[in-house]
């Protein structure tokens, strides 16, 4: 294509994260020789092929039939669409000229890798929900080191999630919105999809503060006990600053109130507020007309925050004897092991000595100094002694503390401590029911069932379920299976307990609250890596699984030894039994990778394409596989290594040794440069005959092939290791070698009847018109070809059959027959004698057709009798050549037959006369120098001779009878 140029471009890179929906794309156009376009591709075929070389089974929409195909205005193939990375060649074809021109391009696989800038915009600051985070940027970096692949305009969504990994509950999905809002203090997590690509990033966590207000100072006291645990006699009263931005409500139980507004969602109104100030202004509220129990104060902030404080108040009665204890085991282990002990607190008698003047009050909480040790007053004998129900279980009185009311205000020493547990008596646990609640507190029916993460609570241990023996002083009742939480315990009174016989109140306890702590917290997959396999057999497969493990998003709890308390079991999605199909087991790591490298260790097995799954257990005790305890909290994560293989390429060859000198051959040879890896030892090579199918059987898979005839060849590579094969390269060994180029023309038409083989008139010119060293020999054969022909010698009529042209450069082949002659040139400089030409000719044959001219003889007929000797006679004065006379008879021979023998007659030599011919039909046969004859010419000698006539002039008759005829 001499007058066109292909222009062909990657006009988009791969840069998707599906390998099933690749996103490459190449254009061709055709270019005029003065760098115009050539509108709209006109008058030309345009083929892609997958690889270097333009063989039919490597058509792109053979190979990838679901390739886009565009046919435009600019013509059919002018671009194709949805390919993956790799080398492809553009054939351009002139459709009238058929002559064709290729190029190359290669489309990068890219994709992209966000690294994302995830940050807190606002903490909670009102109780409205107000906190924001945004992904204020994204760094963006390619799978493959480079530049931004070609045609990639990166677009993103975001999924926000709820917690610390993308698990949660999903926020905002798949939004182009990078912000989130109107959240409250918590974790949250974000992952972003390059939206062009498919791709994901990792996710990315923050934390949002609470920095909402602290709640109002309150001081919260009973100003009336109620006179039993029946009785509506109680009030509470509650103090705080005046203002008029807030308003009071009270709620029976200890629930969070603090998500309801009158009438609210779960229909349960406060308490009616026509018994109590609801004003803020005042600073004061009180409610009246109660019964003991649980009792929430809301203070509902109207001003900027929003917020709603909730202040729990637990309303005892006069002579309530006894608080409940709760003890807490936190959870350590999945599922949920949390437990709660809950008994009856301690009864004790203390003397004392007062030390003001105020009195101690039933139902206050007095708190020992130095100790540290809590109670209530169940009855205090003024300025003597007192019984408290103990409400400090890390903590004993002592008879060194001084004790302080928070009612009253008293104060006094310890003199003496006793125990004052008495079976039956009020601190006995046989005469109570235990009840458990879960969540945010009591409901205001505190025997109203609730469910609380699946389980249905109050959970509640009845005294008559109890074995005697867990009836004894300081028993406990134990709740197990907890799940992390708050707890609040309440004892409520069997009837007629054995302190009160004729009681049927139930009365409720003091309650007490614990929190049980998670401590086993299920692994946290931070982040993964997956390396897809670029090993194009995939054995052993070079794809990698990197999973980080975390106790949680900060890592910052630690209940362990060290951080690194994971076991993480790796398998086959779908042969998953431990430990007969474990690939990879590792231990005390928070970073565990699957390749074949690490699995070859343990199991050997090679990590190829395909679908993996990781276990992540918590390892909580032991000192080796074989005795590790695991808290039986796991996570597990599922993963697909895809295929993406390597694209190795081979480059056009350049190494190549042309055949300079006949009887020499050509070499091909790969050098470093012209492979991916850069090392041609990486590589096995086959290498193919002209129909880039036929392997050449001599070859050694090396790099270098030798003893190459001239003609074109392919080439392919395959790596050693990681088994991708390059396509086909096309290259030709070229045959360079100078040889003579050997002109042949017609001297003269052979015209010679010669019998001899070979030989005739004819004469062949030859000449060496290329004679750079004159250094040549020739030799004629008959025939046409070296291998078919008959060599020719000088001598008879042959001459210039053999020699030399050391001095000259053409010469003549003479005296030779009509047909085929080949002459063969050697270029007596090649000691092989094997750098030659042949050149054939055909000469001519024109066969001279010899007859008679007409009146060209003299037929004299025979006029003697035989006796007298005949003299006919024939002269043949004219010969006609070809029709043509030509005057004479010189150079002709005759042969004159009779009947196809002897003519009997006198002839000279081969004269044209014939005498002495007796009257008959002769023959004669014309000959010419060359041995051609004529056809047989007939001609007759005619009889003109005159026999006498006798006359008889006297008869006598015959008279003798003895003797006839004698007379």
């Amino acid at each position: 294509l001499i007058a066109i140029v292909p222009t062909v471009s990657v006009t988009q890179d791969d840069f998707s994260c599906d390998l099933a929906d690749p996103t490459g794309q190449i254009t061709a156009n055709i270019t005029n020789y003065d760098g115009s376009p050539v509108v709209g591709n006109a008058g030309f075929t345009i083929e892609w092929f997958v690889g270097t070389n333009t063989i039919a089974a490597n058509l792109v929409t053979t190979i990838y039939p679901s390739a886009g195909v565009v046919t435009d205005g600019q013509g059919n193939h002018h671009i194709i669409s949805d390919l993956p990375n790799g080398t492809y060649t553009a054939k351009v074809t002139n459709d009238a000229a058929g002559c064709f021109a290729t190029e190359q391009v290669t489309i990068r696989r890219a994709t992209p890798v966000m690294a994302l800038t995830f940050d807190v915009n606002d903490d909670q600051t009102d109780c409205t929900p107000n906190g924001e985070v945004e992904v204020t940027g994204i760094g963006l970096t390619y799978s493959d080191g480079g530049a931004a692949p070609i045609n990639f305009t990166p677009a993103y969504t975001y999924e926000f999630y709820e917690g610390q990994d993308e698990f949660g509950t999903v926020l905002q999905a798949n939004s182009a919105n990078p912000v989130l809002t109107g959240q409250v203090s918590g974790y949250y997590t974000v992952i972003a999809t390059e939206t062009n690509s498919g791709c994901t990033s990792s996710p990315f966590t923050q934390f949002i503060d609470d920095l909402t207000p602290a709640a109002p100072a309150v001081n919260i006291a009973y100003g009336v006990l109620p006179t039993d645990c029946a009785s509506a006699t109680g009030t509470i009263d509650a103090t705080t600053g005046a203002d008029a931005n807030i308003t009071f409500e009270w709620w029976e139980g200890s629930d969070d109130y603090t998500d309801e507004v009158q009438n609210g969602i779960d229909g349960i109104s406060p308490i009616n507020p026509a018994g109590y100030n609801t004003d803020g202004s005042t600073g004061a509220t009180t409610l009246t007309s109660l019964e003991s129990g649980l009792y929430s104060l809301i203070i509902d902030y109207t001003g900027s925050t929003q917020c709603r404080y909730q202040i729990v108040y637990d309303l005892p009665f006069v002579g309530q004897q006894a608080t409940t204890t709760i003890a807490v085991e936190h959870v350590e282990e999945c599922p949920d092991d949390g437990s709660a002990e809950v008994g009856i607190s301690e009864s004790i008698f203390i003397t004392y000595t007062a030390t003001n003047a105020s009195n101690f009050v039933d139902g206050e909480t007095v708190t020992a100094n130095p100790s540290g040790a809590t109670g209530t007053i169940s009855n205090n004998t003024a300025g003597v002694s007192m019984r408290i129900s103990t409400t400090s279980p890390l903590a004993d009185f002592l008879v060194t503390d001084d004790i302080t009311g928070d009612i009253s205000g008293a104060t006094a020493d310890i003199d003496g401590i006793t125990s004052g547990y008495t079976d039956g008596n009020f601190d006995d646990i046989s005469e109570y029911d235990i009840y458990l609640y879960a969540g945010d507190g009591v409901p205001a029916d505190p025997l109203a069932n609730y469910t609380v993460n699946g389980i249905t609570y109050p959970l509640i241990n009845l005294s008559s379920s109890r074995a005697v023996a867990d009836n004894e002083p300081a028993d406990v009742v134990q709740f197990t299976g907890l799940p992390a939480g708050d707890y609040t315990a309440v004892a409520r009174q069997i009837n007629n307990p054995a302190f009160a016989p004729a009681n049927t109140d139930r009365c409720f306890s003091a309650s007490a609250v614990e929190t049980i702590e998670q401590r086993a917290y299920t692994p946290f997959i931070d982040g993964f890596t997956v390396t897809d396999n670029t090993v194009c057999d995939g054995d052993p497969g070079d794809g990698e699984i990197e999973v980080i493990a975390k106790k949680d998003a900060e890592d910052t709890y630690g209940p362990f030894d060290h951080a690194t308390d994971f076991e993480f079991r790796w398998f086959v999605v779908g042969a998953e039994n431990y430990p007969a199909d474990a690939l990879l087991v590792e231990q005390h790591e928070t970073t565990s990778t699957l390749s074949t490298a690490n699995a070859a260790g343990y199991s050997g097995a090679n990590i190829g394409p395909g679908d993996y799954i990781v276990k992540i257990f918590r390892i909580v005790g032991g000192s080796g596989p074989a005795s590790y305890v695991y808290s039986g909290c796991s996570v597990e994560g599922t993963y697909t290594i895809n295929t993406d293989p390597q694209e190795h390429t081979l480059a056009a060859l350049t190494s190549l040794s042309h055949i300079e000198d006949c009887g020499t051959t050509g070499a091909a040879t790969i050098e470093d440069t012209d492979v991916t890896s850069g090392d041609r030892d990486d590589y096995t090579f086959t290498w193919y005959q002209s129909d880039a199918a036929t392997p050449i059987a001599t070859a050694a898979n090396d790099y270098e092939l030798l003893g190459l005839a001239a003609g074109t060849y392919f080439v392919e590579a395959e790596h050693d290791l990681f088994g991708c094969t390059t396509s086909m390269v096309e290259f030709e060994i070229e045959d360079q070698t100078t040889v003579p180029t050997v002109s042949l023309t017609l001297n003269t038409i052979d015209t010679s009847c010669d019998p001899d083989a070979n030989e005739g008139n004819g004469a062949i010119n030859w000449s060496i018109t290329n004679d750079d060293t004159g250094d040549y020999s020739y030799q004629w054969y008959a025939g046409a070809s070296v291998a078919t022909g008959t060599a020719l010698v000088n001598g008879a009529s042959i001459n210039g059959a053999v020699g030399t042209a050391a001095t000259v450069s053409s010469g003549t082949l003479s005296g030779v027959d009509g047909g085929f002659y080949t002459l063969r040139v050697i270029d007596e400089q090649n000691t092989s004698a094997d750098c030659f030409v042949d050149a054939t000719f055909e000469l001519d044959e024109e066969i001279p057709t010899i007859s008679i001219a007409a009146a060209g003889t003299i037929n004299t007929p025979n006029d003697n009798c035989s006796g007298g000797g005949y003299n006919g006679q024939f002269q043949i004065t004219n010969v006609a050549v070809n029709g043509t006379p030509q005057g004479n008879t010189i150079g002709f021979n005759f042969a004159f037959t009779k009947e196809g023998g002897a003519h009997g007659g006198t002839q000279t030599g081969t004269d044209p006369l014939i005498t002495d011919l007796e009257p008959g039909d002769y023959e004669v046969i014309i000959t010419d120098a060359t041995g051609c004859s004529s056809t047989t010419t007939d001609f007759t000698i005619d009889d003109d001779s005159t026999d006498p006539i006798a006359e008889l002039n006297n008869k006598n008759p015959d008279t003798n009878c003895v003797s006839p005829g004698t007379n």
